[in-house]
């Protein structure tokens, strides 16, 4: 509502109505959404007793006339509508006139003294001129901001928010919205969409309510951006819902995460606050992983790991308790170091780092083989010291071996350091190697740089290629299905001309089928047959079937490819004249891993249950009917929405 003080000084009052539809769309009620102090001293009631309220029986005394019909009328026309207020309501004796006026978010309803009306008249318009340029510029700025925003009344219905609120919930357009209960738009946001966004949500609203806790709650939409929603509440009893965009953060979490994984030291960092931030599972097999969260201060931390019975911690060679290392922290050096020492023998190094702007790096690392080689040498240089005492004639040796000594100790600890460095920036990359393979040996199988000599190196180099396909496809297939099975393989889906798809994963398969004396017959398709699929995982399903069919048939054998069309769906269909499986073995096949035991074990046993789990992301089926030495033929049914 435009700012309180400019209404009050252009009317007696004013009050915001915001009004609730049915489902045929008409009015069906009339909510105080805001009011100004004005209203409040003319009307001799409480803020409190009015905001959020049904205001229609209190509308019918004071006009006597229906105010549903009225708010129909200024919203359908646009036009406004004066009508007496009944001034015994307000316990006064002018004549007072209320006027009902079309408003962004509602009906405007304010009072004036109905005897000036010429002047009142002039100072209302002048009042909207300046009430309405204010609020297009703040309803301007909410409305293209892009954090959502949604405000709630004590009732829970929606009386405020942008397109970016309504988006993130995929719910109908503005207007639409207004007035309805926060559990009938999350229930609407469920049917509209497929995934837990909205049911996830309301629950963890709910629990905050009950709680009265100021926390947040992060939402991933399909599209790969996050956001951090926070709910408060109102002064009145509503709800108050402000989110934020976290997408960059929390990759750039993702990624510190996996790079602290990567490393065999235990490193943790806390915020200046001393909570935790993150932490990578070394780290937490040393502090307890079922106590770690974020948020758990340095001192759960540090007591925690203290309470372990088999570990002394040291601090300057000395042996510390627990009160004595949390004031040491407390004192917030630069840098401390820490040993701790464990029954079993094993020895670690802790590092306390303070940042300039109060960040906690805590990093450890095992100098067990260091402490050793440190024991060693006290004990030699114990026993030249004794020998000395014993025999003078032995004193340029002991210096000598003294020295030695003295270097093997600075080649250890350059050792260990060398150790910590290549430790911290080594990754477990799996793919890197790989395509360097890939790519050397293509180059020598294609000799581009010239003859290699004899057509053995030609060989190995074509084996070597084979084989590091082969690798790198199966470190593919795992990766996919761990994403399948874990849930985080996210399809990205297009408007696809099948034919293109089909066509791609033919050529790709021709080489094989040329190999193994096959026949493959690939059925025309309509050209221009498009559907919403993910082109690069559809393919995939393709190759993957086409290699089984290839690789089970026996030469001079027939493959084929087809596709048809349905009311509701598409359906591929693959046949093959190969050796077949016995039905009893297909149920067992769709899972990861398993291999037809009459094949003789051929393959890794992830082409089929890979291929039947993105089928089922497109909402599709894949069936598999066979029987040994009759072929086999897969089926896949894609929904065409």
């Amino acid at each position: 509502m435009p700012a309180a003080d400019t209404l009050d000084s252009a009317f007696l009052g004013a009050m915001l109505l915001s009004p609730l539809r049915r489902d045929d769309r008409a009015v069906r009620d009339l909510l105080c959404a805001d009011v100004t102090p004005g209203a409040l001293c003319l009307l001799d009631l409480e803020k409190d007793s009015l905001v959020g309220a049904s205001m229609v029986r209190r509308l019918v005394g004071w006009i006597g006339r229906d105010p549903l019909r009225l708010a129909e009328a200024v919203m359908r026309d646009g036009r406004p509508v004066d009508c007496a207020f009944d001034a015994t309501a307000a316990h006064s004796r002018q004549a007072i006139g209320v006027r009902f006026a079309r408003h962004r978010h509602g009906i405007l309803v304010t009072w004036s003294d109905a005897v000036p009306q010429t002047e009142s008249t002039s100072r209302l318009k002048d009042a909207e001129r300046r009430a309405e340029s204010a609020e297009a510029r703040l309803v301007d700025s909410f409305i293209a901001s892009p954090d959502p925003f949604a405000l709630f009344d004590r009732e829970d219905r929606l009386v405020l928010c942008n397109e970016a609120w309504i988006e993130i919930f995929g719910l109908q357009e503005l207007d639409a919205v207004i007035g309805r209960r926060f559990a009938e738009l999350m229930e609407a946001s469920g049917r509209n969409d497929s995934t837990s966004v909205s049911r996830d949500y309301a629950r963890w609203r709910q629990e905050t309510r009950i709680s009265e806790q100021d926390d947040t709650y992060e939402i991933e939409l399909p599209d790969g951006r996050s956001f951090s929603m926070r709910e408060r509440r109102t002064r009145e009893g509503g709800q108050v819902c402000i989110g934020s965009e976290v997408t960059e953060i929390i990759r750039q979490r993702e990624v510190l995460h996996r790079a602290l994984e990567s490393i065999n030291i235990r490193v943790a960092i806390f915020d200046p606050n001393d909570r935790l931030v993150v932490w990578n599972r070394a780290y937490g097999q040393v502090i307890g992983e079922d106590l770690l969260q974020p948020g758990i201060t340095f001192e759960a931390c540090a007591r925690s790991a203290a309470a372990k019975a088999d570990v002394v911690t040291t601090f300057d060679g000395r042996e510390i308790d627990i009160e004595e290392r949390l004031e040491l922290h407390r004192q917030k050096r630069e840098a401390l170091l820490f040993e701790r020492w464990y029954d079993s023998g094993a020895v670690s190094m802790m590092s306390e780092t303070r940042t300039p702007d109060g960040w906690i790096i805590i990093a450890g690392t095992t100098i067990t083989e260091l402490k050793a080689k440190e024991a060693v040498l006290r004990a030699r240089v114990a026993e030249l010291d004794s020998a000395r005492a014993d025999a003078e004639r032995h004193a340029a040796e002991l210096a000598v071996v003294t020295e030695q000594l003295t270097v093997e100790k600075e080649r250890a600890e350059a050792a260990s350091r060398t150790k910590s460095r290549f430790l911290a920036n080594m990754s477990h990359e799996l793919r890197t190697p790989l395509n360097a393979i890939l790519g050397f040996s293509e180059i020598l199988k294609l000799q581009a740089f010239g003859p290699l000599g004899a057509d053995r190196y030609r060989e190995y180099a074509e084996d070597i290629h084979s084989s590091g396909g082969h690798l790198l496809s199966l470190i593919n297939d795992i990766l996919d299905m761990s994403k399948v099975e874990a849930g985080k393989y996210s399809l990205v889906i297009e408007d696809v001309l099948l034919a293109e798809v089909i066509d791609r994963a033919v050529r790709m398969m021709r080489g094989r089928v040329t190999e193994g004396e096959l026949h493959l017959d690939v059925v025309p398709v309509d050209p221009n047959l498009t559907l919403r699929i993910d082109p690069r995982a559809i393919k995939q399903v393709l190759i993957n079937l086409l290699a089984n069919a290839i690789k089970f048939t026996p030469a001079g054998g027939h493959v084929e490819l087809s596709a048809e069309e349905e009311p509701d769906a598409v359906v591929i269909t693959v046949r093959d004249t190969g050796i077949g499986i016995d039905p009893k073995e297909i149920p067992r096949l769709m899972r990861p891993f398993e291999q037809d035991r009459a094949s003789g074990g051929q393959g890794t046993g992830l082409g089929l249950p890979l291929s039947n789990a993105l089928i089922g992301l497109h909402g599709g089926t894949l069936t598999v009917d066979s029987r040994p030495g009759a072929g086999t033929r897969v089926t896949i049914r894609l929904p065409r929405d």
